[in-house]
């Protein structure tokens, strides 16, 4: 089965009725720096670590064997685990507790590990946590036919909701990115928490972060040019918008007017360059853009 959410508290819904024991399988797929991990570990923030297990970074495949082993009838996280499709007996281990009968028994067919039992028999429920889906299901098979497959593709708004309501006390979160950020939203394509944490990065270091931020937004090459001479003007300096429009056809070899064009189709779409007053085309006061 197959449900697609954008919404947090939605999602949050469902890791907490996974917390709760509702599913067998619930796979959670959508890109990276979208919160997915975040919300999963809130729904389990009342629980006692000794009743679940919540598996992520690089594992071998005798670590994974212990793991689920020692937390055999617990709900069992795996979020994004490095190289786990890639080896071969994780994805064996993978599939033995993917199955989708209540008692599933989890096998190690080389030699034996030390001190752990060749099979072992559990009721875990399993929750998987993906950036790429597409690999998951390519090596462990039809799990989503076995369990709820959770495409999570929050919108550029609703991540900028979460973490204006919920990331605001990290020591990330910088008021002047986050209302920039805000600006942009009609323009990002992939959103991600990761950058606000990345911009004030770059802004600590003293650099054009929000140049960077504007090439970062999924635009093309040509977009992105217009729009970070319009949001860090010409080395830090603010200038006209026919002198724009000229230093722009001087570097992307194109003509001034699809400079206006491009400009045009960003205020079309709510974008008034990081909140500052838009002027006609061709409005100039004392030889600068009040913008």
């Amino acid at each position: 089965m197959k449900i697609h959410v954008t919404d947090y508290d939605e999602l949050r819904n469902w890791f907490t009725d996974f917390a709760g024991d509702s599913y067998d399988i619930m796979i959670v797929e959508g890109s990276a720096g979208t919160g997915k991990s975040q919300i999963a570990r809130e729904s389990i923030k009342n629980l006692d670590p000794k009743d679940y297990c919540f598996l992520e970074g690089r594992i071998s495949a005798v670590c994974l064997y212990e793991k689920l082993y020692r937390h055999r009838d617990q709900p069992i996280y795996i979020d994004d685990v490095d190289g786990l499709y890639a080896d071969r007996q994780c994805v064996n281990l993978l599939k033995c507790v993917c199955q989708t009968n209540s008692d599933k028994t989890v096998m190690w067919n080389t030699r034996g590990i030390k001190g752990m039992p060749s099979d072992f028999t559990t009721r875990s429920k399993v929750c998987i946590i993906t950036n790429n889906w597409r690999a998951l299901n390519k090596h462990v098979g039809a799990v989503e036919d076995r369990g709820i497959l959770i495409p999570f593709h929050p919108t550029p708004y609703a991540v900028h909701d979460y973490v204006g309501n919920n990331l605001i006390d990290c020591d990330w979160f910088d008021d002047e990115i986050f209302i920039f950020i805000g600006e942009l939203l009609p323009v990002i394509i992939n959103p991600s928490i990761r950058h606000y944490r990345n911009c004030k990065q770059i802004k600590s270091a003293g650099r054009n972060w929000r140049a960077v931020m504007a090439e970062s937004c999924g635009l093309s090459e040509t977009e992105a040019l217009v729009l970070k001479l319009l949001v860090g003007g010409v080395e830090g300096q603010r200038v006209s918008y026919n002198e724009l429009a000229h230093i722009f056809s001087q570097i992307a070899n194109r003509s001034t007017r699809t400079f206006w064009r491009i400009k045009a189709e960003f205020a079309k779409k709510g974008l008034s360059c990081a909140g500052e007053a838009d002027l006609p085309e061709d409005s100039e006061v004392n030889g600068q853009a009040d913008y």
